[in-house]
């Protein structure tokens, strides 16, 4: 049997707190509720992702030998954010074998929620995989070989 439903008060607006377990729930309701968690972390994620690729496009505004964050930088973000943001820029001014694994992440996130969210789903596509099985190795004698000449 399901408990029921809690009730709370936060800011004078009462919130009733329901297990996505409680069988009164409609079957869309449920799956609602219990990919929620799933959909706050999703769009942390972005907003982080987002963020890091924010930065790296400001390359163009610093060198690829620049130490310190632009002064306008620090005047607007203040320095602990302005030295992350040239770290991120930095890093774009990098080739694509040497960038950090982070800016691919980022970009590879935002771009799989915007499809997500897009509906590009890939339903039912096919996936070719082949097995090979190695019964048995064999070794081979070892003999000397002559060059001709």
């Amino acid at each position: 049997m399901s408990e029921p439903p809690r009730r709370v008060t936060e800011n004078g607006t009462e919130l009733v707190l329901i297990s996505p377990a409680d069988r009164r729930l409609k079957p869309e309701e449920r799956q609602a509720l219990s990919l929620e968690p799933f959909r706050e972390m999703e769009n942390e994620l972005l907003d982080q992702s987002t963020r890091i690729l924010s930065d790296s496009l400001a390359w163009p505004e610093i060198t690829a030998e620049t130490e310190e964050p632009p002064a306008e930088w620090v005047a607007t973000l203040g320095p602990k954010k302005a030295a992350q943001k040239l770290r991120v820029a930095k890093a774009a001014w990098m080739p694509t074998k040497e960038a950090p694994v982070g800016l691919k992440m980022a970009q590879a996130t935002v771009l799989g929620i915007a499809r997500l969210r897009a509906g590009d789903r890939q339903e039912n596509q096919k996936l070719n995989v082949q097995i090979v099985q190695v019964v048995e190795s064999k070794s081979y004698e070892e003999m000397e070989v002559e060059e001709r000449k």
